[in-house]
């Protein structure tokens, strides 16, 4: 049975200020390996993880939506290494774990329900 299943916007990679072109998909990518290697197989198999169209939120950084319980997730950022950088910034490191731990929190909330 399936207790949690979170979409992330990751629409228009290409378009400026869309959820795509925030780094959306290395975000869902991270919060759903990290899924896979913090949960026992049975658990992850509870666990969705998926790309979403356009949640019409695009604006108030990267969007996403999770089930059942219908909670929104707004003003998320996720920050990629830049072209020509060899390393993240400390504020960008800690914007990312931010966002990670928020989406990953929820995960566990869901999963204890």
């Amino acid at each position: 049975m399936m207790k949690c299943h979170l979409f992330i916007c990751t629409n228009s990679p290409n378009k400026p200020n869309k959820c795509g072109s925030k780094n959306a998909e290395l975000l869902r990518q991270k919060i759903k390996d990290t899924c896979k290697e913090k949960y026992s197989a049975d658990v992850a198999s509870e666990i969705r993880i998926n790309s979403a169209g356009c949640l019409g939120q695009c604006e108030r950084g990267i969007a996403a939506v999770m089930y059942p319980e219908g909670q929104w997730f707004y003003d998320l950022k996720y920050f990629a290494l830049a072209a020509g950088a060899t390393a993240l910034s400390e504020n960008e490191i800690a914007e990312n774990k931010k966002t990670e731990n928020v989406l990953l929190a929820a995960v566990d909330s869901m999963l204890k329900k």
